[in-house]
């Protein structure tokens, strides 16, 4: 009782030190979005955390116990094996062997181990490769049920139903060479266990004839023998358990890596540089700006706006302004320049495509601070700027907010609105529309 009962608290206690340090790591630093920028990180990162750190954690528990039986049962009986071979002498020369069965048995499971790791070894991709495709046919599912109304109105079923049936049979396809592979090891590890009970009784048979042992003898020496290549041969009778586990540990080892890169510093002469305020507006200086591949996208920017200052990015679609706001931000990595903005200075960016958090009213229209960081007066004044009053009664309710409420309909993206007497503003739009407080405009090609 006690055995399960601390094993489950192990796992729990370990896998909460594991979600907060990948957690952690993730969200620090907008590393999830670097990651997500240089297509060199991982995979669905949100798999990695919620399903392959308890599966991580569960297996190498299992293996762990696994291993720890091996080798006490091993320590047990490879003395008593030992004193049972007696001394081999080979035929036609005076070298002794003694306790010689156990070597056979480490021979033997040497064998075995090596003929598993050469057929079994193609499972440790089809599993990486599995939880891949499940992760994806899963994210689909999800991102469907998101944009259900956006599918409804475009009528798109069929095609949504084409891309979840290619998803699905991703996975059909990579199970299937799953079964394969582990119909060939199933084979060889069944054979191998089967010729275990038999190859003890032929190698002490020898002895049995001439009548060094009696038949008591014969099946203590069998039976012994059969415990000290049961655990060696640990490694063949775990492998699929093995190679599951391996799946899993690169996955981890990936999103590890993967996080490790996000927050490596550039070199000193690249990348784009905030340095401290200077006390004013926002200063851009000869600011380049690169695509994650690291061809060139807009080179040699340069603006400055003061405090009640404006500006309009317009432009085409693709030249690069949204990347220019988001380098202004500090998102953006890839580049080269200078760009200053006042120092103790709340920003605000807001993003081309509204996001909500999942939960209560009161802690969505608060976000990204604590749900009880403002006070009741000023979420209902606000809720009443944006014309919904009505909803300042249901502050409480936990909702899909983001479903409930409709986005902005907009087609200029004001970014960023520094905080001091006379806000400075700054937008970007494919059309340009009529701006009030325009002083400025910035247009590149």
């Amino acid at each position: 009782m006690y055995q399960f009962y601390l094993n489950q608290m192990l796992q729990i206690r370990w896998r909460r030190w594991l979600t907060e340090r990948y957690l952690g790591g993730w969200l620090t630093e907008a590393a999830y979005y670097r990651m997500q920028l240089s297509n060199g990180g991982t995979d669905n990162p949100d798999q990695r955390v919620a399903e392959d750190v308890p599966e991580f954690i569960s297996s190498t528990l299992n293996l762990g116990i696994g291993v720890m039986n091996a080798v006490v049962t091993l320590i047990s009986f490879v003395a008593i094996l030992w004193g049972l071979s007696g001394t081999l002498t080979l035929p036609g020369s005076s070298i002794r062997v003694p306790g010689y069965l156990v070597w056979v048995a480490l021979l033997y499971a040497l064998a075995g181990t090596w003929l598993t790791d050469w057929i079994g070894r193609p499972l440790v991709g089809l599993n990486f490769d599995q939880q891949r495709y499940e992760a994806d046919f899963r994210f689909n599912l999800v991102r469907f049920r998101e944009n259900a109304e956006g599918v409804a109105l475009y009528h798109g079923e069929a095609d949504e139903l084409r891309t979840f049936r290619d998803r699905f049979d991703s996975i059909v396809r990579n199970w299937w060479g799953i079964m394969r592979q582990q119909k060939r090891l199933t084979w060889l590890t069944a054979g191998y266990g089967q010729a275990a009970v038999i190859f003890p009784l032929t190698v002490v048979a020898p002895r049995f004839f001439r009548g060094q042992i009696l038949l008591g003898g014969l099946m203590q020496t069998a039976a012994a023998f059969g415990q000290v290549q049961d655990s060696l041969s640990f490694i063949v009778s775990s492998y699929t358990d093995i190679a599951a586990w391996r799946a899993v540990v690169e996955r981890l080892a990936g999103f590890s890596r993967a996080i490790e890169l996000a927050h490596t510093p550039a070199a000193p002469k690249a990348g784009i540089h905030h340095p401290d305020g200077n006390g004013g507006g926002l200063i851009v200086d000869r600011v380049e700006l690169d695509l994650p591949g690291g061809q060139p996208l807009i080179t040699n920017v340069s603006l400055s706006l003061g405090c009640g200052e404006s500006a309009l990015l317009s432009g085409p679609s693709g030249v690069g302004k949204s990347t220019l706001l988001r380098a202004i931000a500090g998102i953006w990595p890839f580049g080269r320049g200078e760009i200053r903005m006042p120092s103790s200075t709340r920003i605000l960016f807001l993003p081309q495509k509204p996001y909500l958090p999942i939960g209560t009213l009161r802690e969505a229209v608060s976000y990204p601070m604590r749900a009880g960081g403002v006070d009741d007066t000023n979420l209902t004044e606000a809720l009443r700027d944006v014309g919904l009053p009505e909803l300042a009664a249901r502050l409480d309710e936990d909702n899909h907010w983001a479903l409930q409420l409709s986005p902005v309909s907009s087609s200029v993206l004001p970014l960023p609105t520094l905080s001091c007497r006379s806000p400075i503003g700054f937008s970007s739009t494919k059309q340009p529309r009529r701006w009030t407080s325009l002083r400025k405009r910035a247009s590149t090609a």
